[in-house]
């Protein structure tokens, strides 16, 4: 198939064809001179870019339509690097652009770099929609919750220093803290969350603390600098998405991050759609449990979800000896914070301080101990998993499912060595189910607004939104499908008001 190289430079876009003729001509698809151009930015050429996103984006606001297949040199550079990136002094020419894909072809054929290349292309539509879709903020709403974390910020400060008694005491200063803490008789290390959470819920004073830490940190990280984002004209954040943000290949996000914005409805209920229409919302039950399941060709978590038996359920059921039906929700609770902990490598005393800390759930050492045994000897796929994982020594290299490489300088840790196949594949997933949205976003009338690591958020009509909420549940399962074969994996959808009805 022919390939063609697209720039942009100083107000002008140009494309050269194999044939190396250059067409150039000022980015406005009403000026009659770029005929040419936007039939070749339309047809189904392979149109190569050097940093394709913000080229798409500015062709996409002047009025052209880009379409697919694409090909991004500096995301494949960076995909056959195994993760690092390939930072040039400064972008390849229009005339560049071929001989070096022609290059890198090669380089990711040797390598089986195929299938990951055209997941990370594909999903290049996906990651401009969101970005230039965004998503509309209640500032009205937004504004009242930041006016009550300031008002309950200033009375926790003034409860703490009166509760220890000391004046002027800085509360973000780490060092006046732990002399602060040695007056109540609570010697710390540092001030650190974990070493907190020792005292949670047996200490008010620490209790106290650490809710302040949490206003503090939400005033800070969100409340008080999202509104600046806000696009006058609309009414709407427009974060940059970096789909190759992370070593796993998961999405990282800035300018604002949403991808952090607390779970809690409180925050959540303040992202909406706009009048007459509504929001749809999915996300993957469970998906990096299955993904390891699969990984790890465990029989017994394999069979659980084939037969849509809850597994946080099931592991509780197996450490307490009870049936299904009388696991309380605090022991599900506890088999959550197991799932999750240690299909990752951690020990007993890291288990019990992560399920304390994450869940609100009390183990003691001994308990720890047990319920990590009773894990591994149920789940005898992913205790092998493990094993086989700690005895690879000297290898940099890993893999996820669609064969994308991430490569170490050295050799990481055990918790390293298993996450990364597992979070990776989570994220070549939920990237495969953006390319196809992507693909039907135009046809099928819904806009991709964002996506949260295993969550993805559309907005439509209220007429299309049940087709809507269709194609996303279908376009997840189908996704999670292709790269899950032994493992059935799951999307719930739901149309909502906002955010927060997830």
């Amino acid at each position: 198939m022919e390939a063609i190289g697209i720039s942009i430079s100083e107000n002008l876009i140009s494309v050269m064809t194999e044939k190396e003729k250059v067409f150039t001509s000022a980015i406005d698809a009403a000026d009659n001179s770029t005929k040419t151009i936007r039939e070749n930015l339309e047809s189904d050429k392979i149109k190569v870019f050097y940093d394709a996103k913000p080229v798409i984006k500015e062709l996409i606001k002047n009025g052209f339509k880009v379409n697919g297949p694409i090909f991004d040199i500096k995301i494949a550079e960076k995909l056959i690097s195994g993760g690092e990136d390939q930072e040039k002094e400064k972008a390849p020419t229009v005339k560049e652009l071929i001989s070096l894909r022609e290059k890198l072809v090669k380089e990711i054929t040797k390598n089986n770099l195929v299938e990951v290349c055209k997941l990370e292309f594909d999903c290049i539509f996906a990651v401009v929609q969101m970005e230039l879709n965004g998503i509309k903020l209640d500032a009205k709403k937004w504004q009242k919750l930041y006016d009550r974390y300031l008002a309950e910020q200033k009375d926790i400060n003034e409860e703490l220093q009166k509760e220890f008694g000391i004046e002027n005491l800085n509360l973000n200063s780490p060092q006046q803290m732990l002399k602060a803490f040695e007056g109540q008789n609570i010697y710390l290390k540092s001030t650190s969350h974990q070493e907190l959470s020792e005292y949670r819920g047996s200490n008010k004073v620490v209790d106290k603390f650490l809710e302040y830490r949490r206003v503090t940190k939400a005033i800070q990280s969100f409340l008080a600098p999202i509104p600046q984002y806000l696009d006058p004209e609309n009414g709407r954040l427009h974060p940059s998405y970096n789909q190759l943000g992370a070593l796993s290949g998961r999405f990282s996000c800035e300018g604002p991050n949403i991808q952090q914005i607390p779970r809690d409805d409180e925050f959540r209920e303040c992202f909406i759609p706009d009048k007459g229409n509504k929001l749809i919302i999915a996300d993957y039950s469970q998906i990096e449990l299955r993904v390891a399941a699969e990984i790890a060709n465990d029989e017994t978590m394999i069979e659980a979800y084939k037969n849509g038996i809850d597994l946080h359920l099931l592991t509780a059921s197996i450490v307490t000896g009870k049936e299904l039906k009388d696991v309380t929700k605090q022991e599900r609770q506890a088999a959550k914070a197991m799932n999750f902990g240690l299909i990752y490598g951690m020990g007993a005393r890291g288990f019990q301080i992560y399920a304390k800390s994450t869940y609100g759930v009390v183990l003691s050492l001994k308990e720890a101990v047990n319920f990590r045994n009773k894990f591994f000897d149920a789940y005898k796929g992913i205790a092998e998993w493990h094993q086989k994982t700690d005895k690879m020594i000297n290898v940099f290299e890993y893999r996820t499912l669609s064969g994308r490489r991430v490569i170490f300088d050295t050799q990481p840790g055990i918790s390293t060595r298993l996450n990364v196949p597992v979070q990776g594949t989570a994220a070549d997933i939920i990237k495969k189910a953006l390319g196809e949205l992507a693909q039907r976003s135009a046809e099928k009338g819904f806009r991709i607004l964002a996506t949260v690591h295993d969550e993805i958020l559309l907005e439509s009509s209220e007429k299309t939104a049940d087709e809507s909420s269709q194609e996303l549940k279908k376009a997840m399962e189908k996704a999670g499908a292709h790269y899950l074969k032994k493992v059935p994996v799951l999307a719930d959808a739901k149309i909502a008001d906002s955010w927060a009805e997830k």
